[in-house]
Formats: structure tokens, sequence, C-alpha cells
């Protein structure tokens, strides 16, 4: 229930952001990195500021109620989306947290999915959403119109790469697609992902929840970087300067140049 804030480079204590009545599934960092947004599960949207740790704004029942599963920061710092757990998207102002845009989801027969996740694209253009129906969905953010569907299967992660519209989507193996040629470009048997993250060369590291943190390549045939077996990652992102950062199943971050 309380988020904590650490400096990156000397491992310092900054903050530690109370005030949420239940667990916090997701965090996410304005463009600028001067606010800090947490989607609460009792689906209450708080902005922090990073500087002070002080409370910049809240937005209690952001969903009607409904609990939040997901939050992100789109990287052009024009919006903050929200995911629910029935799957309701909506993009709001990136600073205040006020609703402005809904993004419709078709409701399917066969129920909710637990576990929620939003990716933006790099341009802010596309934003990918995993929940309330069994279904990866990407939205067209100016037009609203969903631009592709896939099964879901078992996934639990998304992300979109730096520089490309690649969008790759896991659980209990991971697709990679070209959303500008519609192809797809790779599937991996990877066994309970937890998380995804690109790096600007277009790499894509893969944390497991039983198994260690594997990168892989999806336009080259070579074999997978693999880290050492004490690796087991349930978070994992990589930085401007492409060191890679995971969270441990131990509930260590550690930083790591690949």
């Amino acid at each position: 229930r309380t988020v904590h804030l650490w400096h990156s480079d000397t491992g310092r204590h900054l903050h530690a952001l109370g005030g949420h009545a239940s667990i916090v599934p997701c965090v996410s960092f304005s463009f600028d990195g001067a606010l800090l947004a947490t989607a609460c599960a009792d689906g209450t949207l708080r902005i922090f500021e990073v500087a002070t740790g002080l409370l910049h704004g809240a937005v209690e029942r952001a969903h009607a109620g409904a609990d939040l599963s997901a939050g992100a920061c789109d990287p052009t710092g024009r919006w903050l989306a929200t995911l629910c757990e029935e799957g309701a998207v909506v993009l709001r102002h990136p600073t205040t947290g006020s609703a402005t845009r809904r993004l419709t989801r078709r409701a399917r027969e066969e129920g909710f999915l637990s576990q929620g996740a939003l990716a933006w694209s790099a341009d802010g253009e596309l934003l990918a959403s995993l929940g309330g129906r069994h279904e990866v969905v990407v939205h067209d953010v100016a037009t609203g119109a969903e631009i592709f569907a896939a099964p879901a299967m078992a996934t639990s992660a998304l992300a979109f790469a730096k520089h490309t519209r690649w969008l790759a989507y896991g659980g209990s193996r991971i697709a990679v697609h070209d959303l500008t040629t519609s192809l797809g470009l790779r599937v991996y048997d990877e066994p309970c992902v937890t998380a995804l993250a690109f790096d600007a060369q277009g790499r894509l590291a893969c944390a497991h929840r039983s198994e260690p943190l594997r990168i892989v390549d999806p336009l080259r045939h070579v074999p997978p970087i693999v880290l050492g077996a004490d690796d087991l990652a349930t978070a994992v992102q990589f930085s401007p300067d492409c060191t890679l950062v995971f969270g441990r199943t131990n509930g260590v971050t550690t930083r790591c140049d690949v």
C-alpha cells in the first residue's frame, strides 16, 4: 500500500508515497519525470510530485467504483490512461487525472480478466490494452478505432518497442507483431511471463515468475542472453541509457549493463 521512490544511481531512498487503501498494481512516471501516477486496486488514482513526494491530485472511484488494474502516462505528455478490471480504458488529463475520453472495448461473454495491462507506442499514437475480454487490443488514440486485436491466451504483459511499432505480449508464450505491416515477427515459448520491455536496439527483455530473465532479439536468430539463476524477476524496464533495471522476487531491484 506504500510506493517507495529510490534514486537509481545512488540507491538513496527518496520518498514513501502512502495513503493507498489497497494494493497498488501499477505506477507510471509522466513523460518529464516530474509526476508519478499510482493506480490503486480500490479504484483510486493518485498523482504525486516526484521532487517532494507530495500528493498533487487524486481521483476517487476513477472507474465508477470498479477496481483499477493499470495506469500509464503516454510518452508525449498528452494523456494518462487508466484501465479497470472490466476492461474500460479512459484517457485522462496527465496532471489532474480528470477523465477526458473513453476508448470503447466490446464486451464478451467469456468474462473478465483478473489482470490488466496498458502500453503506449513511442509516439503516443497507439495504446495497447489487456483486460475485460480475452484479447489484446490496440486503439488509434486520435480516432478511437481498434486497429489490432489478438487472443490474449494467458497474457499478463505488454510492451511497445522504442523506435518501431512492434508490440510484444505474453504470458504462457510471447508473440511479437509489427503493427505497421500487420505481420507477426516471432513467437517464443516462454513460461510464466510477468513483464516485458524493449531496449533501444529492439531487443526484448522477458521477466519470468519461475525462470531466469532472458533477452531475445525478434529479428535475429541468435541465442538469448540469459541472466543468472538467481535473477528471477517480477518487473523489468530499460533506462534511457539502455541499462536494464529489474525487480527480483526477493524484493531487490537490480541494475545491469547488457
